[in-house]
């Protein structure tokens, strides 16, 4: 499923001016970074869900908008903009779509992951 998930989000979504800049100034901490972004995200997306059962819109909005955040911090343009759908979700107080869209929020995270680990790896044979 990695594979798959990996293929949805290459590594071309991820802004590398982003990452490069990361690096510059931090290159021996990108993978505490990455690492930080997982586990963050992995929280917000369970705050997501919890705040769906809940059908406490604001909650989501806010945990989607500080996910969001966190994708843009690590260059994950793409990821952020489906942060921002579930956002503006939460901000319509509309969670109608909300349980598809949380499946794909936490599927495409290990593809966001994936992808920064790729990153990652490849710049550090350069």
């Amino acid at each position: 499923m990695s594979d798959h998930t990996t293929a949805r989000l290459p590594v071309e979504v991820l802004d590398e001016v982003v990452l490069e800049e990361i690096f510059s100034i931090m290159p021996d901490d990108m993978q505490i970074l990455f690492s930080s972004f997982q586990q963050d995200a992995e929280l917000r997306l369970q705050r997501i869900n919890d705040a769906m059962d809940a059908g406490d819109a604001e909650e989501l909005r806010r945990s989607a908008h500080t996910l969001k955040g966190g994708a843009l911090g690590v260059g994950a343009g793409g990821y952020a903009a489906q942060c921002r759908a579930m956002e503006e979700l939460g901000r319509n107080d509309d969670l109608a779509l909300a349980p598809s869209l949380l499946v794909s929020l936490k599927s495409d995270l290990r593809g966001v992951v994936a992808a920064l680990e790729q990153w990652y790896a490849a710049r550090s044979v350069m």
